[in-house]
């Protein structure tokens, strides 16, 4: 049996997973070098044939979506849809069968950035926020933050980034929230109902260390989190129905302030050399010979 990985050939997590656990247990789909593959899907079952392995539906234990759609596409629109239809077609066939893990991605719409805040302000602190559209601010102080996280011109990501509301464009979407203080930043990978957190003492002039983290890695180290910050985040996490999450937080005064948590966030650079056993957790959780909870 072996494990499906849907993700892109820039992805260095599936490198140290497969490299962790061995490639004749893992078979990759890259979602930007699909025409290297040839895929057939029919009513009984389907095979995908890379040059150098092929797979096929029934040896098919357990599959892990990645981030297969964060590379630049060169296709016509129509036929960039076709082909994310057809991976989305393979997991969600797996899913229905039981065998995907730790992901759905079907959920980073059904519970969005918006929501997510909603339900979180029963479990912790969180910084005022609103969503605004041809309306004026009530923050003066404040951060805006992408909804979508898409990738906008040249290939960028709005980070999270200081703003003056009274020099918006309120013609565009603005996500805003009042502006906190921070002396730390807060990262907990939640798995399975495992939490390893991490911490990041701030630069003062930097908003989001996601800026620099692939230029310039930061250096996280674990954090000793509370008691009672652990239950709740056990607590939301179950309300969420979610097997996975990297959860974010701001720290200044010994309060904790979430900000969010992303479905299907990125974890390897927290612990690449498996130092405190969140590497050696997702490998487990990966392997398609050890037993592990399945999405519901």
């Amino acid at each position: 049996m072996k494990t499906l990985i849907i993700t892109n050939s820039y992805d260095v997590t599936t490198d140290i997973l497969i490299t962790n656990i061995g490639c004749e247990n893992i078979f990759r789909l890259n979602f930007d070098l699909l025409s290297d593959y040839s895929i057939q899907i029919t009513s009984e079952s389907f095979s995908i044939k890379s040059p150098k392995k092929s797979i096929y539906e029934n040896e098919i234990s357990k599959v892990y979506w990645r981030k297969p759609f964060n590379t630049k596409n060169n296709l016509d629109e129509y036929e960039f849809l076709e082909r994310k239809q057809i991976v989305k077609q393979i997991f969600n066939i797996l899913l229905h069968q039981g065998k995907a893990i730790l992901v759905d991605p079907n959920k980073v719409l059904a519970i969005g950035k918006l929501l997510q805040l909603r339900i979180a302000k029963e479990y912790f602190n969180i910084p005022e926020w609103e969503m605004i559209l041809n309306h004026s601010s009530t923050f003066s102080h404040c951060v805006t933050k992408s909804l979508s996280s898409s990738v906008v011109d040249s290939d960028k990501i709005l980070y999270t980034t200081q703003v003056k509301t009274e020099e918006l464009d309120l013609s565009e979407a603005w996500h805003l929230q009042k502006f906190i203080e921070k002396e730390k930043d807060l990262t907990i990978v939640y798995v399975n109902g495992e939490l390893f957190p991490f911490e990041l003492t701030v630069n003062l002039n930097e908003t989001d260390w996601r800026k620099e983290q692939i230029s310039n890695p930061k250096i996280w180290k674990p954090h000793d989190l509370r008691k009672n910050v652990y239950k709740s985040v056990q607590g939301f996490m179950e309300k969420l129905k979610l097997n996975y999450g990297r959860l974010d937080f701001i720290i200044y005064k010994d309060e904790y302030y979430f900000l969010e948590v992303n479905i299907n966030g990125q974890w390897a650079f927290l612990d690449s050399q498996n130092e405190h056993g969140l590497l050696s957790e997702m490998s487990k959780c990966i392997h398609p010979h050890e037993l592990t909870k399945y999405l519901e």
